[in-house]
Order: C-alpha cells, then structure tokens, then sequence
C-alpha cells in the first residue's frame, strides 16, 4: 500500500482557496495553486460543503445533546499588547440569581495610541442559558465611556441560576497613531460567580 494510503483515515482539513489575496500568479503558482485544489477536490472538500468526518473527529452519538459552545479553555481575562489593553472585570458587589447585574469590558490604549473613534467597534457576548443579555450585540453607541484614551462598556445580565457561569466576549476595534491604525480582533471571557 503506497504510504499516502496508509494515513487516509488522518485527512488534512480543507482549506478554501478563495480570499487569500492572491495577486498576480506566476506559471509556477498557478500550477501549484492547481495542485492543491485538486488535492482539495480529491479530498472531498468544496467551498459549500465541509470535508467528511474522520475516524478522529467523531460525530456525536445518536439522541446525544448538541454542543453549543467550543472548548474555549485558553482564554483569559485580560490581552495585553504593546499597543492597547483589553479587559474583562466584575461590576458592582457581586450578583444574584434573578438580578440584573453588568461585567466591564475596558479598551486602553499604550504609548502614542489612542481608541479609533472612526472604526466600528463591536462586541459580541455569549454565555450559559443561566445568563440572559439584553443585548448580544455592542456597538460605539453602547458605551459607558468613549474617549481617545479609554473606552468602556458596562454589559447588562440577568442570571437565572446561582452557581459559576462563564461569559465569552469577541471585540473588534483598532488603535491609532498620527501616523497609523493597528485594527484587532480579540477574544476574553470571564467567569461570573451568582448567588
């Protein structure tokens, strides 16, 4: 059996071609971007269609719960970069089931940056079924506090349940310069204790 049979049951995941900005191909490109999409149609992958599960990537049994939320084990309360500070805190004194309580997200600039006041900033939040938002969506218009050096916004919740329930918080923003812009996409989470 030729060794690239052996492994067929440890198939590479399949990568979509387009979007990756390519310019002008030379006729070596060209022929190995060909290669690879031929090697990503034999595998069984399309732009609309993911690749088959393998032997390593199990499908769920049958009758079992559909999981809802990726392992997101690494990540963490705080992302500090030379750039920009972003961070997750508790608000107020602690929270109780069926009270609406708020957790901070903060963006501080380092150095010579400042908060981009022009770019869109957004902010997505999920968490358990024990926490209901208001709102899932933040934009610039939500915010508590939006200044060149800081912004800051109180994020509202309701928990139903006492117990320790995690909240996962995606923020698009950018900081700048005069004389450039360094736009980002982070993710935190913090773990909210309810009584």
């Amino acid at each position: 059996m030729p060794p690239d049979m052996a492994n067929a049951s440890r198939r590479p995941s399949c990568v979509p071609l387009s979007g990756l900005g390519f310019g002008s191909i030379s006729g070596l490109g060209l022929g190995l971007l060909l290669v690879c999409a031929g090697t990503t149609s034999a595998m069984g992958c399309s732009p609309d269609q993911p690749p088959e599960l393998t032997k390593t990537q199990a499908a769920p049994a049958p009758g079992a719960p559909k999981r809802t939320e990726l392992k997101l084990d690494h990540l963490s309360e705080r992302v500090e970069d030379p750039t920009f500070e972003l961070e997750l805190n508790h608000g107020g004194d602690g929270y109780k089931a069926s009270e609406l309580g708020h957790f901070v997200l903060t963006l501080t600039p380092r150095g010579e940056y400042h908060v981009n006041k022009e770019f869109p900033m957004q902010i997505g939040v999920r968490g358990p079924s024990e926490l209901t938002f208001p709102k899932t969506e933040l934009t610039r218009e939500d915010a508590a506090e939006y200044r060149d050096r800081r912004a800051r916004f109180d994020v509202p919740f309701t928990p139903t349940a006492a117990g320790e329930h995690r909240v996962v918080v995606d923020v698009d923003f950018a900081v700048c310069t005069d004389e450039t812009c360094v736009p980002d996409r982070r993710k935190l989470a913090l773990v909210l204790a309810v009584e």
